[in-house]
């Protein structure tokens, strides 16, 4: 037979409360907050059983709980949903005899004994609802033990508003932190990409202006050869037909070694033929290098675009006192016209390049000539085209990367170089161009002491209209 729960001899005392109640007011995690009270609640105000309700949508949830957490099936819907309505409190003496729940599924089942329910409330906005069993005793809950718990539910109900705008002025001071570091992060690739556009349009220029004369010098050798061609042509004659020269003539072709100066005249106007196509070659690199983009795509040959690359790379590549030459495998495949912005897209083959040229040189530290010479440096370049995608992987034999490295290698300002020599911002942007203006992929698959790779996916075709 349950029992009468008896009052006189369980009342509170004051400091108790106090106690209790600045337990609550100190804590500035919600949960914590709600596990306390609970327990709390359950020591002090005769609770065996207790949970922390709210409302999800048309759903009761429970949020914190005396031991181990339930679900809505562990109690009484209806008083809950009674509470909900008349935000008053519900206190059953015998739950199994109440008139007013006695149909609730949970009371049928479980035929619980005292029942407490309270809501708590601020400033007319239903907080919680804080709910409590003791299947021991009938009469539990008693008015002192109610008065008890009005208290500690009006600072709970204080501490639950003061941690909620805690949280709120957290959560902005977070968000003005991100944004902050974001507008940083932004002006910084913004003046990053000023000086290369302004880097762009100064390599244009030059290559512009260098290629008009140099072009004017290769038009004029060729006529140069042949007016040589032709003075050699006279020389001879003379010499067939006046093979007895005056000696002040004779003297003089001695002096000058006429033969060998016929000989070698037509290969030094050669080699300068070839050293001017050379330099257009070059400025027409630069200017392909450096070109323009605009506001519309364009449709173009990406092999270009990295030959034009490893032009401007050439003397980072060339063999140098303490290593030999870095070795360039040139793995590509046929490849249909991509639409791209050239000029982002030769920004990336040239920040990856040049990162692979810094790998190889930070392997080279330690090591002799003779010992680079035994496992050359070499980076691969390999284009493959599959259905509407081409796929272009950069690898280096370098000393790659850990996982912690390779995770954080695209975040902004994240570099592994020492001061003064790398921003942090190539791969990152690298990564947003890719990304976010051509709707493709960029990732690195490395380990430490394997290389690295870097692969770049981009669709033949744009698939959404993007500005530059």
């Amino acid at each position: 037979m349950p029992t009468t729960f008896n009052t006189s001899s369980n009342v509170l005392d004051l400091s108790a409360v106090v106690k209790a109640s600045q337990t609550l007011s100190s804590e500035t995690h919600l949960q914590n907050l709600l596990e306390k009270l609970i327990k709390i609640v359950a020591e002090n105000v005769g609770g065996q059983k207790g949970f922390w309700v709210t409302r999800n949508n048309s759903e009761w949830k429970i949020t914190a709980s005396l031991g181990e957490c339930g679900d809505s099936d562990d109690l009484a819907i209806s008083v809950l949903n009674y509470v909900e309505r008349t935000k008053k409190n519900v206190v059953l003496e015998d739950a199994r005899r109440t008139e007013l729940f006695a149909h609730d599924p949970y009371i049928i089942k479980n035929q619980p004994l005292s029942v407490l329910c309270t809501p708590i409330v601020h400033q007319s906005n239903l907080t919680g609802i804080l709910y409590l069993e003791n299947n021991r005793v009938t009469g539990a809950f008693t008015s002192d033990r109610l008065g008890i718990l009005s208290l500690l539910t009006s600072q709970v109900s204080i501490s639950i508003e003061n941690i909620i705008l805690y949280a709120r002025e957290q959560e902005k001071s977070q968000q003005l932190q991100e944004s902050l570091c974001k507008l940083q992060q932004t002006q910084t690739q913004l003046v990053h990409t000023e000086k290369i556009s302004s880097l762009g349009q100064l390599v244009a220029g030059v290559a512009h202006e260098v290629n008009n004369p140099v072009s004017f010098i290769n038009g004029n050798l060729s006529h140069i050869n042949q007016y040589v061609k032709d003075l050699t042509k006279i020389l001879k004659l003379y010499q067939k037909h006046l093979p007895e020269a005056p000696a002040e003539i004779a003297d003089e072709m001695a002096a000058i070694d006429l033969e060998y100066m016929l000989e070698d005249l037509p290969q030094m106007i050669n080699s300068m033929q070839l050293g001017t196509s050379r330099i257009k070659e070059i400025m027409q690199s630069l200017r392909n290098f450096s070109r323009n983009d605009g506001d519309e795509k364009r449709a173009i040959n990406l092999h270009e675009g990295i030959d034009a690359t490893l032009m401007i790379l050439s003397h980072r590549l060339k063999a140098q006192p303490e290593r030999p030459a870095i070795v360039i495998i040139k793995e590509y495949n046929n490849l249909p016209p991509v639409e791209c912005y050239p000029g982002q897209l030769n920004q990336v083959f040239m920040n990856l390049i040049a990162n692979a040229v810094d790998a190889l040189d930070e392997s080279n530290e330690g090591k002799t000539y003779v010992e680079i010479q035994k496992n050359p440096n070499a980076i691969t370049i390999n284009t493959t085209a599959k259905e509407d995608w081409v796929t272009i992987t950069i690898a280096d034999n370098g000393p790659g990367m850990s996982e912690h490295v390779r995770e954080k290698l695209f975040n902004a300002f994240f570099t592994t170089k020492v001061e003064g020599k790398g921003t942090g911002l190539g791969l990152s942007i690298s990564h947003q161009i890719i990304t976010e203006k051509h709707g493709g992929t960029l990732e690195c698959i490395s380990s430490a002491g394997e290389g690295a790779k870097f692969v770049i996916t981009i669709p033949v075709k744009t698939r959404y209209s993007c500005a530059a």
